[in-house]
């Protein structure tokens, strides 16, 4: 999920859509559904902005208080993050997310849940 849904005027659902290779969000209020990286059903491995950055097989999202998407890269076994404003694809070396234990994990809606994650950023773009 993304930070507090007080944050934003819709609150909004991120998903790994793993076997289409992309990363869509969902909005919970017009239920509307957005690509916001990678190129759906072309795997790959690109950093770059929305319309020219691959991935391949996307999992294990999270989100930190600024609103950067980190997921894994699984095919390609990266830890990877998303700039919410520019759709940024960039390449993290050595980094992680976990979640944040001192936090319990927040209903939504009845049915998503949204956890707090630290992530440790330490990237590099990538160009393959």
């Amino acid at each position: 999920m993304l930070p507090a849904s007080n944050d934003y005027e819709d609150p909004a659902l991120v998903i790994a859509d793993t076997g289409n290779h992309c990363i869509r969000k969902i909005n919970l209020t017009t239920e509307i559904v957005t690509t916001i990286a990678g190129q759906c059903t072309t795997a790959g491995f690109k950093d770059g902005p929305f319309g020219t950055n691959l991935m391949s097989s996307p999992t294990s999202l999270g989100v930190d208080s600024s609103g950067i998407i980190f997921f894994y890269d699984g095919q390609n076994d990266y830890i990877r993050m998303i700039d919410p404003v520019t759709t940024f694809v960039s390449t993290l070396l050595k980094g992680a997310c976990r979640k944040d234990v001192r936090f319990d994990p927040v209903l939504i809606k009845g049915k998503y849940y949204k956890t707090k994650v630290i992530c440790y950023k330490n990237w590099l773009n990538i160009d393959s």
